[in-house]
């Protein structure tokens, strides 16, 4: 199951949202978090606000492991491309792998 962001052509409540609330090429820090609930394995892209997480995007993930770095490019895309006029910044660890984080580069079109 794949979501796309905007697909109707329609601008995302969330999008007008932070055009109200941030300026144009302010830093934005988005974090990208894997859980798992029972036979729920999700992939989630937040917005971090006042020390909370907003999500913004979401990828159901076929098998109960942790996510890779294809599936996290496929999370984080939408949001890059949707968010593109600010300056962003991704956090995230590495899955359940220890507290390190891990950086990798995402290019968007």
């Amino acid at each position: 199951m794949k979501l796309e962001i905007g697909r109707s052509g329609a601008t995302p409540l969330i999008l007008e949202w932070i055009e109200n609330k941030y300026h144009r090429q302010e830093y934005l820090f988005l974090v990208m978090d894997r859980s798992q609930w029972r036979d729920i394995n999700l992939l989630m892209v937040s917005l971090v606000y006042n020390r909370r997480a907003i999500p913004l995007y979401f990828k159901l993930l076929p098998k109960k492991e942790n996510s890779n770095l294809t599936s996290q490019k496929e999370a984080l895309e939408p949001v890059i491309s949707l968010l593109k006029d600010y300056k962003l910044v991704v956090l995230g660890d590495r899955g359940g792998h220890g507290w390190r984080i891990e950086f990798a580069t995402v290019r968007c079109p």
